[in-house]
């Protein structure tokens, strides 16, 4: 048997470090003891798991596919292999037509009924880091805001600078700021509004686009509309504007008369927004099998009703509102008493004990790595205080331990279970089984279709067994089976 070892850092602090080297020899160490030959190593630098388009990912599925006869794909982690349940289970199934099976070096991912749930946790755990993350760096931008500060990327005209309470705010790019306000002044003085004669008079002074080229016409009307110009924020945090304590590039007057006359144009340059099919791509025609697609019909008048129907079997279609409603009634139905609860609850358990063991192993070496390294630093100050080695040359060594240091230390952000506590992980496995329906609904659009795919795995089937009634069946591998399947395994 062989394999292929993928280990993988998220950031560019721990490529000079002992991260990708501790995994790479945790992997070589579980095909040792398996007696599995390793082929390849495909070392991923600085790539973030948020997406599957990473090149040595890639490099990787295309050497198993090339080769044809690679057994196994060794990661350290579940999360060092995908932060997404959807492309964990995408590229776990590319692997597979490969003929080429994914192992984690430390979780325990066995074909059976517990192995398959805990390999769903642990893909659904990864986004939930990612999730608690994410609400983190929410609340810290929330502060920012009120405090009239800007927590994004500057627009054009402006740079980001701290104050001396470190506030990130604005300040005005000495080259681009006096052509914003030659745009707004633009604006004013033409008869009528041409956002064409504008993106050329913009491209004539300097002001282009970030790729050199003249800004379209939706551009130029997004700037005129944006009013960070006139030191106002505008953010979905606190749903609203908000007075920004910057220098503004054009005076709220002009500001208010340029409004008034992009209110006054006969055109808008309005991104319209689109109906959420949450269920695209796997709802099911229980007639023929095919997956229903999300459509918008015409109505009179030119409105657009959002639809599902199936592209072969006439009068299976049903609204997208209704098919909503009728998900939310198969979720409800899918609520377990808490016995079954308990019983999963002590099965993740036990799972959870065993990685904490493994866990407080690799904890407890990266405790004795620190140890060494700053007992290194220790005796590299003794030299260059007894003057045996250079200043220069203390420096330089000492920054390479400090690094080395600082990278064994965010080492421990790698484990997501280190990160949320044991009460989390439990409260969310909860409400996966208790409270489904108001778990989805609650959920982000992002999180709704992993918990779909978690649930559902093969999809919903969908029949219109009247013009007034619709029923959706859920397919033999849904949640029902799995979830008793595995009541059967951890009761005796």
């Amino acid at each position: 048997m062989n394999a292929v070892i993928y280990p993988r850092v998220s950031s560019l602090k721990q490529l000079d470090g002992t991260s990708l080297e501790v995994q790479e020899k945790a992997c070589r160490d579980w095909c040792e003891q398996k007696g599995i030959l390793v082929e390849m190593v495909f070392l991923e630098r600085g790539e973030s798991a948020k997406t599957a388009d990473r090149k040595q990912l890639q490099a990787a599925l295309a050497y198993v596919k090339a080769r044809g006869d690679i057994d196994y794909f060794v990661v350290h982690k579940v999360d060092r292999f995908a932060r997404r349940s959807q492309d964990y289970f995408n590229l776990r199934d590319e692997l597979k037509h490969a003929g080429c099976r994914l192992v984690s070096a430390s979780e325990q991912l066995d074909d059976t009924p517990a192995g398959r749930f805990m390999e769903g946790m642990l893909s659904l755990q990864a986004q939930f880091d990612n999730e608690v993350r994410a609400e983190r760096s929410k609340a810290g931008m929330v502060e920012v805001v009120k405090k009239g500060g800007w927590a994004w990327a500057a627009p054009i005209g402006f740079q980001v600078h701290r104050t001396d309470n470190n506030l990130p705010t604005l300040i005005h790019d000495p080259d681009t700021a006096p052509l914003i306000r030659m745009i707004f002044e633009k604006a004013l003085s033409l008869h009528s509004l041409n956002y064409r004669e504008i993106s050329e008079y913009a491209y004539s002074i300097g002001l282009r686009s970030r790729t050199g080229r003249a800004m379209s016409k939706s551009r130029i009307f997004i700037l005129l509309s944006n009013p960070v110009y006139a030191a106002r924020g505008r953010t979905r945090i606190l749903k609203g504007e908000y007075k920004g304590k910057w220098e503004p590039i054009v005076d709220m007057r002009t500001f208010n008369r340029v409004q008034e006359r992009l209110a006054r144009h006969s055109k808008t340059w309005r991104v319209q927004e689109k109906e959420d099919f949450y269920l695209d791509g796997m709802v099911k025609c229980a007639k023929c099998g095919r997956t229903m697609i999300g459509y918008y019909a015409a109505g009179r008048g030119g409105r657009k009703y959002p639809y599902f129907r199936c592209s072969s079997c006439k009068g299976q279609n049903i609204k997208l509102s209704d098919m909503h409603l009728e998900f939310e009634s198969l979720l409800d139905r899918m609520r377990f008493d808490q016995a079954y609860v308990d019983d999963l609850c002590k099965m993740i358990r036990a799972e959870l004990g065993n990685m904490g063991v493994e866990a407080a192993k690799e904890r407890e070496c990266r405790l004795k790595a620190i140890a060494e390294l700053e007992k290194k630093e220790r005796r590299l100050f003794e030299l260059v205080m007894a003057e045996t080695i250079s200043e220069e040359v203390f420096k330089n060594k000492s920054r390479e331990i400090s690094a080395e240091i600082e990278d064994l230390k965010e080492c421990r952000t790698d484990n997501s279970f280190e990160l949320v506590d044991a009460a989390a992980t439990f409260s969310y496995l909860r409400r996966m089984v208790v409270e489904p329906r108001v778990m989805w609904c609650k959920a982000s659009r992002e999180l709704k279709l992993e918990l779909q795919r978690f649930w559902f795995p093969d999809g919903i089937m969908f029949d219109k067994k009247s013009a007034v009634r619709t029923t959706l069946i859920q397919t033999e591998s849904g949640l029902t089976s799995k979830i008793q399947t595995l009541y059967n395994v951890v009761t005796p």
